[in-house]
């Protein structure tokens, strides 16, 4: 299975749009946003996404409330941003963990419960293995940024659930 990734969009929609219609022809099955969507209009490129998006909230997120009704109003029930600043999915047969934070990502790699960890927050993409006290590899990842403006590259990644891999995939 592969799980598109992505964080950081702040206010980019466009971008936002473009990295869900790219992944799904990449034939991405679902998608995974780590937060810092910034404002309710996000709501409208996520109620279009052709395939499910998980999220979590980050730090930059303003009027969450807001951006959950509108998804509802736009009966966009695929789309599920948890309430907390972390989440667990079993997905494609592994366990994941999602947050916006690298320092809680990091705890959560080590921990030896997850096959995959995904952060985002300091826009910076990177990818790697951590070995956890138990011998357990966890992927450790961050997609970079949706929104281009920190580090001028837009990106997101593709995890491939059968070979425990990420690639990053910029516009």
């Amino acid at each position: 299975m592969k799980i598109a990734i992505f964080s950081d969009s702040h206010d980019r929609y466009e971008n936002v749009a473009w990295a869900l219609t790219d992944s799904h022809a990449q034939s991405a099955e679902a998608a995974c946003h780590l937060g810092d969507y910034c404002s309710p209009p996000v709501a409208v490129p996520l109620a279009a996404s052709p395939i499910p998006v998980y999220g979590v909230w980050g730090n930059c997120d303003g009027d969450k409330l807001l951006i959950d009704r509108r998804l509802r109003e736009a009966g966009a029930a695929h789309v599920d941003i948890a309430t907390t600043d972390f989440r667990e999915l079993e997905l494609g047969a592994k366990k994941i963990f999602l947050t916006h934070y690298p320092e809680i990502a990091r705890l959560a790699a080590l921990s030896g419960l997850y096959d995959a960890v995904f952060f985002g927050h300091n826009h910076l993409s990177s990818s790697e293995t951590i070995h956890s006290a138990s011998g357990k590899e966890c992927l450790l990842a961050n997609p970079g940024e949706l929104a281009g403006t920190r580090t001028g590259t837009v990106s997101y990644g593709i995890y491939d659930t059968e070979a425990n891999t990420f690639e990053l995939v910029c516009k």
